[in-house]
């Protein structure tokens, strides 16, 4: 999703960085902006789906090819392992890629069941799955019209995850955390309290900690929810990813129609 991508390469300078004193306009693109392991899983999400193909086939064909891009040691591993198999991580790696099958998929049940699948390539612990099972369903029940609201409740009752702290919190005492239930939360709040795509975004790298993925995450659900993205930032960020991202961007929107 171009969402999410967007998401990814805004964050990516501002990784591991406190923020609480940046304005809020800084400049949303600069010499470093990137696309990191976000926006590669991600397509290789898209490219399973497209090619029906499995996810943990994808995710090595597609990550290979880019390695150096900021995997997380472990999931490094798996991508460059002779035997591939799922490490038990509750990390948020499952979170960042599931964007493409909320958004392709219609049926509840079927989302659930590939989240589930797409994360239990790698992060088979259950706090990895039900962050990836979230997002997938906020995505979902944003591009079909429901409510903020509506949505906070579905994914609060469903998940138990907990939405009292607002983006003011968690920017003044916000740190660096990797784990799916330490970044899906986070980026739920972000998108529940936004007005627009940008100010979803925005807000999202402004909290510090891993941007890129925190961005990512909420970039995807903002792009289904508002369906309006600025135009001459997607095509300012796409002119970043490699032609072949492009293909398989362009043929799963095609897909969708």
């Amino acid at each position: 999703m171009i969402g999410a991508i967007i998401g990814d390469v805004v964050g990516s300078p501002y990784e591991g960085r406190r923020m609480k004193f940046f304005s809020y306009d800084f400049p949303l693109l600069n010499e470093k902006s990137t696309f990191t392991d976000d926006t590669i899983v991600t397509v290789a999400t898209m490219k399973a789906i497209l090619e029906d193909i499995s996810y943990k086939d994808a995710y090595l064909e597609i990550g290979r090819k880019y390695l150096e891009k900021g995997y997380g040691s472990m999931f490094e591993a798996w991508l460059k392992s002779d035997d591939p198999q799922p490490y038990e991580s509750w990390g948020n790696g499952s979170a960042m890629r599931i964007s493409p099958i909320g958004l392709f998929y219609d049926d509840v049940d079927i989302i659930m069941e590939e989240a589930e699948k797409s994360s239990s390539v790698t992060h088979n612990h259950p706090d990895a799955i039900k962050g990836a099972q979230a997002v997938a369903l906020a995505i979902h029940y944003s591009k079909i019209g429901l409510s903020k609201e509506e949505i906070k409740t579905i994914i609060s009752n469903s998940f138990d995850y907990e939405f009292y702290k607002d983006i003011s919190f968690y920017k003044n005492n916000y740190k660096f955390d990797v784990t799916c239930k330490g970044t899906v939360e986070q980026a739920l709040v972000v998108f529940f309290e936004s007005i627009d795509f940008e100010d979803c975004v925005r807000h999202s790298v402004l909290m510090g900690g891993d941007t890129d993925t925190l961005a990512c995450i909420a970039g995807s659900i903002a792009e289904a929810y508002y369906k309006h993205i600025p135009v001459d930032l997607v095509s300012k960020v796409l002119a970043l990813i490699p032609e072949e991202f492009m293909i398989i961007v362009r043929d799963f929107y095609r897909k969708l129609k």
